[in-house]
């Protein structure tokens, strides 16, 4: 009560961000500020984090500046936010660039490397929020003035220690500020890529462009095995398998666990006449996830493509075990049974087809084939 307004000023502007944080982006939604834009939507959960993210960082700054003015090395807010900003993305990038799977990720078992979408990021930011926690608790301890006087040298204090420092500590001090200047340009990169040229890529449909701009972020470990498989998908959907399988086999090497690219990548092995090749990784998708019918269907089509009948059989009545009403594997069982002999078999097959999908051409010759065949 007994404080100036001006005094109160910057505690009010700080309590206003602290609201901000949460309430901005849904006054945004609310009020349609932005069209086309839904701050609580999940999908765009990344861009929420951004502006809590550049918020929480603000005030940080708001606070730390204050005591660094305090310092004998104080040369202004320009020169500490750029200082800022080179120590912050040297800590983001760094990690990534020794610890990602083009440098020392080598070192692990092939394939097994993180990307940075399957654990780099996490493992990352943990490290960066144990700093966050040691800030928080120094502002803290800085309430109590004789720890205070420990942690914020007296000016005089930081003269002798810049004086004692000699020549040795100005080149380590500017080694380290040129390798915080390296990581800024890795990471402008890596968000000009990442962020701009790739998604505009992708909007104009230059599927070749978006595999330059992911194979130029694998260089720097920042790959996307989510993307890279997305991009397969487009990219057979064009005609280009072979690409495609180039596509899904990055995924894979980034995250070898994903039964549904094994499957995709089987698939265009497949179209490209690589049947075993396409055998070996529908098995790898069936090793993950067992009751994957479409892989057993698909995998016993492999099979009746090689006339291996009896395998094919195997596989589609997994895929009917599965899922009971697949009215295609019905229907190629049927096929398969009748070349092995088994009519009566065949036409039990066809039946559950057509009763499952009335309006299904193939299994309505099949029937009629099998039934003029016995009679």
């Amino acid at each position: 009560r007994k404080a100036r307004v001006r005094d109160l000023v910057p505690s009010a502007l700080l309590c206003l961000a602290q609201v901000l944080w949460f309430s901005l982006p849904l006054i945004i939604y609310r009020w349609k500020l932005v069209p086309g834009v839904e701050a609580l939507n999940i999908e765009h959960r990344t861009y929420y984090f951004v502006w809590a993210g550049l918020a929480h960082g603000i005030q940080y700054l708001w606070i730390t500046a204050y005591y660094g003015k305090a310092s004998a090395r104080w040369k202004g807010v320009v020169p500490y936010w750029g200082k800022t900003l080179l120590a912050g993305t040297a800590v983001w990038t760094f990690p990534v660039l020794l610890f990602g799977p083009i440098a020392m990720g080598r070192l692990g078992s092939e394939g097994g490397a993180l990307s940075y979408d399957t654990g780099i990021a996490l493992l990352v930011a943990a490290g960066v929020n144990i700093h966050h926690f040691m800030l928080d608790g120094v502002i803290w301890k800085l309430r109590n003035m004789r720890i205070a006087s420990v942690l914020i040298r007296s000016a005089k204090a930081e003269t002798t220690a810049r004086e004692s420092s000699g020549t040795g500590g100005l080149l380590a001090r500017r080694a380290v500020w040129g390798l915080a200047s390296v990581a800024l340009s890795v990471a402008l990169f890596v968000f000009w890529q990442g962020s701009i040229a790739g998604p505009l890529a992708w909007e104009r449909g230059d599927l070749a462009a978006v595999g330059q701009s992911l194979d130029r972020l694998s260089w720097l470990s920042y790959d996307s095995y989510s993307a890279r498989a997305q991009l397969g998908d487009a990219l057979r959907e064009e005609g280009d398998v072979a690409e495609s399988i180039r596509h899904y086999e990055a995924s894979l090497r980034l995250k070898p666990g994903r039964a549904d690219v094994h499957y995709r990548l089987a698939n265009a092995l497949r179209a490209q006449g690589e049947t075993d090749r396409a055998v070996g990784h529908y098995r790898e998708a069936l090793a993950i996830l067992p009751d994957y019918a479409e892989a057993h269907y698909n995998l016993g089509n492999a099979f009746a493509g090689q006339t291996r009948y009896s395998e094919a059989i195997d596989e589609y009545r997994l895929a009917i075990a599965a899922d009971p009403n697949f009215a295609s594997a019905h229907n190629n069982l049927g096929n398969a049974l009748q070349f092995q002999g088994d009519l009566d078999g065949a036409i039990t097959h066809y039946r559950a087809a057509l009763r499952i999908k009335p309006d299904d051409s193939n299994a309505t010759d099949n029937l009629g084939r099998a039934l003029r065949q016995k009679w």
